[in-house]
């Protein structure tokens, strides 16, 4: 009997697509000289509008979506003059303050860190999360029974090294990439699915496949790339 988890397509693209479909409408509207308001195509908007297309893909659980539409909110903001201040000389001490709570109040049964050095990290968990902001990230996975996985990449580099690890049926690794890349280097018998959300991003499969038998080791890659690229390859 196979208790692995089941491939279950999500609704990230149908989201994107309704989004895109929305802006075309809005620009076909303007275009026809209709009453649409012109900080619609501005790019704090931009920004909202990701955040809200990651929380809706990651079910408004995810910390990255919140940054983005809280940004994206206040740049509006500050652009259409509805607020006159400015954050700009404490930014920085606000996110590091942020950043600093977050570990502090974070869920036991979470583990995370923003890394703060290209080190090599080796897990031997069959399950991790990896955040980098402004950073690079690289851990090698050495665990045998491999489940789950959680990437966030904003402004950075993230190297996940699956060549000692192994896998049970299937196993899910979750990624949002914005402005940064990832590369996953996995066994070339994996069976490798992915169900991303491309928005001016991509992911390539850089693998030499063989004409071998469909492998029972099913890894899928779910999640966002935004202006980012997912690389997977295998040595």
């Amino acid at each position: 009997m196979d208790n692995s988890p089941q491939y279950k397509p999500r609704s990230g693209s149908a989201i994107t697509g309704l989004a895109i479909l929305i802006f075309g409408v809005l620009v076909l509207l303007h275009r026809m000289d209709y009453p649409i308001y012109p900080w619609i195509f501005t790019w704090p908007v931009f920004l909202i509008a990701i955040g809200v297309l990651i929380a809706f893909k990651r079910k408004f659980r995810s910390l990255t979506a919140l940054f983005f539409i809280i940004i994206g909110t206040y740049l509006l903001a500050k652009h259409q003059g509805w607020i006159s201040f400015s954050i700009g000389r404490f930014f920085w001490p606000v996110v590091i303050i942020v950043v600093g709570l977050l570990i502090i109040i974070r869920p036991r049964s979470v583990s995370w860190k923003i890394n703060m050095q290209n080190g090599n990290d080796a897990d031997g968990s069959s399950m991790f999360d990896s955040v980098a902001i402004f950073w690079a990230s690289r851990k090698t996975i050495l665990s045998k029974n491999f489940v789950k996985g959680e990437i966030v990449n904003i402004f950075g580099g993230t190297e996940i090294n699956f060549m000692q690890a192994d896998i049970n049926g299937t196993a899910v690794v979750d990624v949002v990439a914005v402005f940064g890349g990832v590369k996953l280097i996995v066994p070339p018998d994996w069976d490798v699915r992915i169900n991303v959300v491309h928005i001016f991003a991509g992911t390539d499969d850089k693998r030499q496949f063989h004409t071998a038998p469909v492998s029972k080791k099913v890894l899928l890659v779910n999640g966002t790339a935004v202006f980012g690229g997912i690389d997977i390859r295998s040595y």
